[in-house]
């Protein structure tokens, strides 16, 4: 993700906005599931509930996004290259979001280490979520027409 600031407001942007839309499933997933009855009489608090489900989980998501972006490219920029220790710290500034939000010292550690752990597993073995090349987003789009097909 480093290679300048552009590159990490970009990036964290990005993550911001794709964790705000995650966080958006994520809670009206959340809503239909534990949100009470849909009935009449029920209608005002089911819509509070349903809200208050989107509203923290959004939030959550997208700070979650923003920090691990803005981590890892602070991080990627300062090293020159992006490699095991940016994501390291990326996933401790993600894992310190999602403790805070349960107000525990030992969910931030633990959540640190689990997306830590996760990430560097995910890097040894070659696996990302973002695509690394033209060559790599024609693989998804078989069918456009782009330059490097012509």
């Amino acid at each position: 993700m480093g290679g300048g600031e552009e590159g990490v407001v970009s990036n964290t942007l990005t993550a911001a906005a794709t964790g705000l839309v995650s966080g958006l499933f994520v809670g009206s997933l959340k809503s239909a599931w534990e949100g009470p009855a849909a009935s009449a009489a029920h209608k005002t608090k089911m819509v509070s509930v349903t809200m208050n489900h989107l509203r923290f989980n959004a939030g959550l998501f997208a700070l979650v996004g923003a920090s691990y972006a803005l981590a890892e490219g602070i991080t990627a920029t300062i090293l020159e290259e992006q490699g095991p220790k940016s994501t390291v710290v990326g996933s401790i500034a993600a894992g310190t979001v999602v403790g805070m939000s349960r107000k525990s010292l030992r969910a931030c550690f633990g959540f640190s280490l689990a997306f830590s752990g996760v990430l560097l597993f995910a890097d040894a073995n070659g696996l990302s979520l973002t695509q690394k090349s033209v060559r790599d987003w024609n693989k998804m789009r078989p069918y456009a027409v782009t330059e490097e097909s012509h």
